[in-house]
């Protein structure tokens, strides 16, 4: 009945991201927030006609051990077709116990036929930043890629952009594709990165809480090269609010496609 109501103010609103979850699907959907679940080591895109296009694939997970890859599509679950389902209520199912197994129906690629993997899940250390250095025409660039949002990326993301500035970055990328957001506060984190204190990072409107506008806090890293930033199809929420808030108010560059578009 809760699902039905739920569904009937989805058509009415034209809101695709209001969803209804039970006690332990919500259990489930927290537990990445908090920097570690159990599961199976990758984050999904959009759930289309196609599938449930994969993410990024964590190391020495047990969907890398598995073979699965960015751009794969999964279209079952438990030998039942996820079409048409909610992304969250997917990686519900997807998730589940360490030690328990699920079986995914897979598409290597998005194209053939399907194929079917049977993972067994395991506790998921989510790895939030990676940085490197990398020479390009004589130059060195910094590359930091930012996975998730979930507790304490604004100081892991704080650690990665100065390890490449320390080590002599020119200029730095930052990646934001595939990230698909997490918690607001560390969207403030992130940005206050980068920002000085007092600019403004988001403004919400709320029927609830009312129309709050959140700024970047203090302790900006000082010296920071010519930057830009990564985003793709998948680059949703939290990470949406980093990109637009450093295009803003620091005018840098944001490349790639279009991103998910969550309000």
């Amino acid at each position: 009945s809760i699902n039905g109501m739920v569904r009937s103010l989805r058509r009415e609103f034209d809101d695709r991201f209001s969803h209804y979850f039970t006690p332990e699907q919500n259990k489930k959907l927290s537990e990445a927030l908090e920097g570690s679940f159990s599961g199976v080591g990758m984050t999904v895109g959009r759930n289309s006609k196609q599938g449930l296009e994969v993410g990024y694939v964590f190391r020495q997970s047990p969907a890398a051990g598995a073979g699965l890859k960015a751009g794969d599509v999964i279209v079952e679950v438990e030998g039942e077709s996820i079409r048409g389902e909610d992304v969250d209520l997917v990686v519900a199912k997807i998730k589940g116990p360490e030690g328990t197994d699920v079986t995914l129906g897979v598409r290597k690629g998005g194209k053939g036929p399907v194929k079917d993997f049977k993972l067994t899940r395991a506790t998921i250390r989510v790895p939030i930043t990676a940085n490197r250095i990398r020479e390009v025409d004589g130059r060195k660039l910094g590359y930091v890629q930012l996975t998730t949002f979930s507790h304490g990326a604004g100081a892991a993301l704080r650690r990665a952009v100065k390890r490449v500035i320390d080590k002599g970055a020119e200029g730095i990328v930052l990646d934001l594709r595939e990230n698909g957001g997490g918690l607001l506060e560390e969207a403030i984190d992130t940005s206050s990165v980068f920002l000085e204190e007092g600019k403004v990072v988001v403004e919400t409107r709320s029927r609830s809480e009312g129309n709050l506008t959140y700024e970047a806090v203090e302790g900006h890293l000082e010296g920071v090269p010519p930057m830009v930033t990564l985003v793709n199809r998948n680059t949703a929420s939290a990470a949406e609010i980093l990109a637009a808030a450093l295009q803003t108010d620091l005018d840098i560059p944001v490349v790639g496609t279009r991103t998910y578009g969550k309000g």
